[in-house]
């Protein structure tokens, strides 16, 4: 009997601790038109790929970054695939994979994020709530330049009204 309600307990304690722990999650892109008709909110894509180190270590950086996490509540912050290969829905748009089955290939949507410039990866990108690309920079951020982004975004205007 003591030993079900120690299990019980210990449980409980896990479950807590695991939900107060948990990082804030990243939407889908295909989400983003759906959440951003409910509240719109500027969008943070993260572009990366799964070969990518640099991309690996931005994002371990960002899951430890408290502050990144609290501030996540102020837009939408999606990593994304730049080799995804299914097709996907974004601003009443359809964007499809360049994947030609011999190797991976760079998928359309990360091409209109990058714009002209070569693919460099980690590549962030900040769209306003109106989908307009307002931001670009590519390469690695640190801790003090993220927590500066993430700043930024958060004074931004969410809705119309407010502008």
């Amino acid at each position: 009997m003591r030993s079900k309600a120690f299990f019980a307990i210990l449980s409980a304690v896990m479950l807590i601790s695991e939900v107060t722990t948990a990082q804030p999650r990243s939407p889908r892109v295909e989400a983003l038109d759906s959440l951003m008709q409910i509240q719109s909110k500027p969008i943070l894509f993260l572009l990366t790929a799964p070969w990518c180190l640099y991309c690996k270590m931005q994002q371990a950086q960002l899951s430890k970054n408290k502050n990144f996490q609290q501030s996540t509540k102020n837009f939408y912050y999606t990593p994304f695939n730049v080799e995804a290969q299914q097709e996907i829905s974004f601003n009443r748009r359809s964007y499809r994979s360049s994947y030609n089955g011999a190797q991976a290939g760079t998928h359309e949507l990360a091409t209109f994020l990058n714009g002209q410039q070569p693919l460099r990866l980690p590549t962030w990108v900040l769209l306003n709530k109106n989908y307009e690309i307002i931001f670009r920079h590519q390469g690695f951020l640190a801790r003090k330049q993220v927590d500066s982004l993430s700043k930024l975004i958060s004074q931004m205007p969410l809705s119309a009204k407010e502008n």
